[in-house]
């Protein structure tokens, strides 16, 4: 693996079971054209910045979606689309033979991935029998220590004479009777001889141990930690970041203006680019429209897509004004945005109130 950290590489069947897609048959079959343009050009960014994982997930999506799924769509077999179609299967071809290229160096890094993960495993395993063999290493010598401690205390330190067990055993309850009878018993079968006991009593009971912690500097250090693993940067696991220019919305409202005036609502395409896993709005279209004092339309949609494709442009979001309302999304700005995230989870919908000086930048949850 390269350097000290790892990247997760998932199996073939995982990427694939990523690259799912569902139609949804309200949403204008030329969306979805749009769609595959759109996921053909991430593919070969992701592909270009060394995202081999993502860059096939974007190309199975691509082929799922031209392959199975828009067939399914109740206006694929309308004359007026098959020009587009034969588009997008051209560019399912080419997708498929991408997705061929990049299966083996995936399904190698996988396993390259696989074998390290096994590796860390054992590591990890022997890691905590080495701790494991330390504490109870620790706990013996720890023992031992105080026993070889208690040693010198008492060689240091020999018992007083003058002190018995009998004399510190007075006064406690349950002790004084036994002690009698054993006097007694001992006067009566003696032959009026005491023996001298063996070894000399101590005087006083014996002093406490102190106390004293067990230092060892002569511990084995533990091995080092293994390195914990990176995620794939596989942006469907969360939305990618999207940056709007500050001086956009001031732009939009400028060349909008005559339209504001005549309280007519006006639309504009955000478009830009992807990098390093992040969308950027670089262009502002305005496209041709009609448009009344609370709703517009886009039309000759096919030049504006040739304009963004000839450009790779993504289609990032969209912007319009109230001109004579406040900001909120209508039933009909809901739809059309619902189109824009299923192009895009990121794309957002800017609507602007130039009378009321507000702008809200929205998305669907």
């Amino acid at each position: 693996m390269r350097g000290t950290k790892a990247e997760k590489y998932f199996s073939r069947q995982e990427l694939n079971d990523k690259a799912k897609v569902v139609m949804v048959d309200s949403t204008p079959i030329r969306f979805y054209f749009q769609t595959v343009n759109q996921l053909f050009q991430q593919a070969k960014i992701y592909q270009m910045e060394g995202d081999l994982q993502t860059a096939y997930i974007l190309y199975m999506r691509l082929c799922n979606l031209v392959i199975y799924e828009l067939q399914k769509h109740g206006e694929y077999s309308y004359s007026e689309n098959k020009a587009s179609i034969v588009a997008i299967k051209k560019t399912a071809v080419y997708a498929m033979e991408e997705i061929e290229l990049l299966k083996p160096i995936l399904e190698k890094r996988h396993d390259d991935y696989r074998a390290y993960v096994s590796q860390r495993e054992a590591m990890m395993k022997a890691q905590e029998d080495v701790q494991q063999q330390q504490e109870i290493q620790h706990q013996l010598d720890l023992e031992k220590a105080t026993k070889e401690q208690q040693d010198l205390y008492w060689a240091n330190n020999p018992p007083a004479q003058g002190w018995s067990l009998a004399k510190a055993l007075e006064g406690v309850p349950g002790t004084t009777s036994s002690r009698m009878t054993q006097q007694k018993s001992s006067h009566h079968n003696s032959s009026g001889v005491l023996s001298e006991p063996l070894i000399p009593t101590p005087s006083g009971p014996p002093p406490a141990i102190p106390k004293k912690p067990v230092a060892f500097n002569n511990a084995p250090k533990l091995p080092p930690k293994i390195p914990v693993e990176e995620d794939v940067h596989e942006f469907s696991q969360g939305l990618r970041t999207l940056i709007v220019p500050l001086r956009l919305l001031d732009r939009f409202l400028n060349i909008v203006r005559p339209n504001t005036i005549k309280n007519l609502e006006t639309c504009g395409i955000l478009a830009g680019k992807l990098s390093r896993n992040k969308l950027t709005v670089t262009t502002l279209i305005i496209p041709k429209q009609t448009a009344t004092s609370d709703t517009c339309s886009t039309t000759n949609e096919d030049e504006l897509f040739e304009f963004q494709n000839q450009r790779d442009l993504m289609t990032l979001g969209w912007i319009h004004t109230h001109p004579t309302q406040t900001c909120f999304m209508s039933s009909v700005d809901l739809h059309t945005h619902c189109s824009y995230q299923l192009m895009l989870p990121e794309a957002i919908a800017i609507v602007c109130a130039p009378k009321h000086d507000k702008e809200y930048d929205l998305t669907l949850t």
